[in-house]
């Protein structure tokens, strides 16, 4: 039985809907559930904006961790990576990716990605940890946002020139304890 995804609204602003979905294309959502969870995010930051988002998933069908990125990768780069024990605790397989964060600016017809972060949930001990906002300067001039829930992976659109516009989240439906061979 496949479980209740929710997918939320995207952030940004598109100007050319090249869109991306890695729960479709990495998972191979709906006739199969071969993403166990998302264990590294990268973002890289320009001077204005957010360039583009790497996401690395784990999958359930035997395949290496598999990474899909979106948008151009240039500007500074800000990695936070689950595999990689961070002090905090001693099985890095208990963290799991619950929420997004950020802003965007403040322009009704054109909210550009301006700021990105994420939060970070740790099974063993209940610590909720936020990584960014991406950059780490405060935006002027920002509207800001924010979706919560345990995160499958992401959509979205890139412009025509291949930079990253928007963002959505697929999280577990509430009330969801798994996904595809994953017990959260």
């Amino acid at each position: 039985m496949l479980p209740a995804l929710v997918v939320t609204e995207a952030v940004g602003f598109s100007t050319a809907p090249n869109p991306f979905d890695d729960v479709v294309n990495v998972g191979l959502w709906p006739a199969y559930q071969y993403i166990s969870k998302v264990i590294k995010i990268k973002v890289w930051v320009g001077t204005d904006k957010i360039n583009c988002i790497e996401t690395t998933y784990r999958l359930s069908n035997g395949n290496p961790d598999t990474p899909k990125q979106h948008g151009t990768p240039t500007g500074t780069v800000y990695t936070i990576d689950l595999t990689v024990p961070n002090g905090k605790t001693k099985n890095a397989d208990d963290q799991y990716f619950v929420g997004m964060f950020g802003s965007v600016s403040a322009d009704p017809d054109a909210p550009v990605l301006k700021r990105i972060g994420f939060l970070v949930y740790d099974k063993s001990n209940g610590a909720l940890t936020p990584f960014g906002s991406y950059p780490p300067t405060e935006a002027s001039n920002a509207k800001g946002f924010a979706s919560l829930g345990l995160i499958v992976g992401f959509s979205g659109t890139l412009a025509a020139n291949n930079a990253l516009e928007t963002l959505a989240t697929y999280k577990l439906k509430p009330g969801a304890d798994k996904f595809g061979v994953s017990n959260i």
